[in-house]
């Protein structure tokens, strides 16, 4: 299992909120294609800057597999369930949308 410091948690936490937020900002968006094409850029790079901060070998793959329909699906799964166990890794209470808030401060600060 991959050590992380609290940074790398810290860093783990946020970009984990972000993701989930992108997700529900990407599914209201439906109606209106083209600001759909903007998030959804914004959400793959995302998805890289997480894939980074788990110290993931490749986080560009990650990021290229959000291309494909249904692989993007497991991808995004499966780094989500990383992320949370490497906040749990170091005690940090997640809910459905991610960690809590005044635990990564403490690891902020």
């Amino acid at each position: 299992m991959q050590e992380y410091t609290n940074q790398d948690v810290y860093l783990i936490g946020k970009k984990q909120k972000v993701i989930i937020w992108m997700v529900l900002l990407l599914l209201i968006c439906l109606v209106y294609p083209p600001l759909q094409i903007i998030v959804g850029v914004v959400y793959i790079f995302q998805i890289y800057v997480l894939a980074k901060a788990l110290k993931v070998q490749y986080p560009w793959l990650w990021a290229l597999g959000m291309l494909i329909p249904f692989v993007s699906l497991i991808c995004l799964l499966s780094l989500i369930h990383s992320s949370t166990c490497a906040l749990r890794s170091k005690g940090i209470k997640v809910g459905v949308m991610g960690a809590n808030k005044n635990q990564l401060k403490e690891l902020g600060e």
